[in-house]
């Protein structure tokens, strides 16, 4: 049954104008791409609250990718990013797991028919959102999740901007790995803008890809002597490995060097000290003979 977008609702009330908004995308002139842009943000998604509606603009979103400036693109991506899986640091923290999600609900992975209209609304009939705001989550990472492909095929002609939202997007999808990582190895032999590459080998990490091709490339990138991409590599190496020396030393180094700056890397807010520690706190908490002192006390591994 076609999808009517009169029955959906987005934070204003009817969604039936979406579609219209999301072709303003493209239009001539750039104030109306700039409200149209504002419009999705204000009503798609509001305080990290996804709608009904979102998860059916997704696929028409990452569709009008490909004929934007690369500037736009940039944005788009990442108000895509944000609509699969809202504050990154639930994501990299744990605290959203999709594939939890996934087995605590009764969502089915295709979207709902139009017959069910309760579905199109946030609200259950007891007006409580709770249990539908998580499916819609969950919705809108699948949305993303099946247009991965499409979203692979914008690597080479983006800006480097836009490169490091695509690769922060593929990281989020580890499920994908099999179509993604290969994309992101090709794109590592050739990327020449520092926090790029860094983003790139801190996505194989999330993945769990740090095994056969995509393990030796970040074993490679451990002695670059560029700070940002050995940290980056070290991190993809630990996010998901059993505890190293010579990786523990790397992330002290990462952690203490930032000191709570900001890379550019899009990963929770260009913080990848914060991901250091992650992983170092994850191996202190695992290991007898590591012991790791956060910056603000004297720091030290004991091996």
């Amino acid at each position: 049954m076609e999808l009517s977008w009169t029955e959906l609702e987005d934070a204003s009330g009817s969604a039936e104008d979406i579609p219209q908004i999301i072709q303003m995308l493209t239009a001539e002139d750039a104030e109306d791409r700039v409200r149209a842009r504002e419009t999705l943000w204000s009503r798609l998604v509001v305080h990290g609250t996804r709608y009904p509606a979102t998860p059916h603009a997704i696929p028409l979103l990452i569709g009008t990718l490909r004929h934007l400036g690369p500037d736009e693109r940039t944005e788009l991506l990442e108000m895509i990013a944000f609509f699969a899986i809202g504050d990154d640091q639930d994501y990299l923290l744990g605290a959203f797991n999709p594939e939890r999600l996934r087995s605590e609900t009764t969502n089915k992975r295709h979207m709902p028919d139009a017959d069910h209209r309760q579905e199109f609304s946030l609200q259950d009939e007891g007006g409580n959102a709770e249990p539908k705001s998580k499916r819609i989550e969950l919705q809108c990472y699948d949305a993303v999740g099946d247009q991965i492909h499409s979203v692979i095929q914008l690597l080479p002609t983006s800006s480097p901007n836009g490169r490091k939202w695509i690769l922060a997007i593929l990281g989020y999808y580890p499920d994908k790995s099999s179509m993604s990582a290969p994309a992101i190895l090709d794109l590592v032999m050739r990327e020449d803008d520092e926090v790029v590459l860094a983003t790139a080998l801190i996505s194989l990490g999330l993945m769990d890809t740090a095994r056969g091709d995509s393990g030796a490339t970040l074993q490679r990138f451990l002695n670059n002597p560029v700070d940002i991409i050995r940290w980056g590599a070290a991190i993809g190496l630990g996010w998901k490995g059993a505890p190293e020396p010579e990786l523990a030393e790397i992330l002290v180094g990462c952690v203490e060097s930032l000191n709570e700056i900001p890379t550019g890397v899009p990963y929770y807010m260009g913080r990848i000290d914060i991901l250091a520690e992650e992983i170092l706190d994850r191996w202190q908490a695992s290991s007898a003979t590591l012991i790791w002192k956060p910056k603000a006390k004297p720091d030290v591994w004991l091996l």
